[in-house]
């Protein structure tokens, strides 16, 4: 069996607990929609949950870009910043 680098294995750590956080971000969106309160607050909790798997998504796919051409790394930050006008402006155009 092949050993895991610690790397390894503290990204699989930290994307295992942004799921729980985001797991009960969401169940806390679901509640207030339920109840009827604030749309925007509710609009907020939920792109905060998005916000927090990206970044994981954004680590994963640094590692896999930063020993590619340059051209991928230009990909990567357009992507990244279609991606943060994406959660953001939604809320602030609300």
């Amino acid at each position: 069996m092949a050993k895991k680098s610690s790397t390894t294995v503290s990204v699989n750590k930290i994307a295992f607990w942004l799921l729980v956080v985001a797991a009960i971000a969401y169940l806390v969106n679901l509640i207030l929609s339920i109840v009827g309160v604030n749309s925007s607050i509710v609009s907020w909790i939920a792109s905060a949950a998005a916000a927090l798997m990206v970044c994981v998504s954004a680590v994963l796919a640094w590692r896999y870009v930063r020993s590619k051409p340059t051209v991928w790394i230009v990909l990567y930050v357009i992507i990244i910043l279609v991606v943060l006008a994406g959660l953001v402006l939604p809320n602030i155009l609300l």
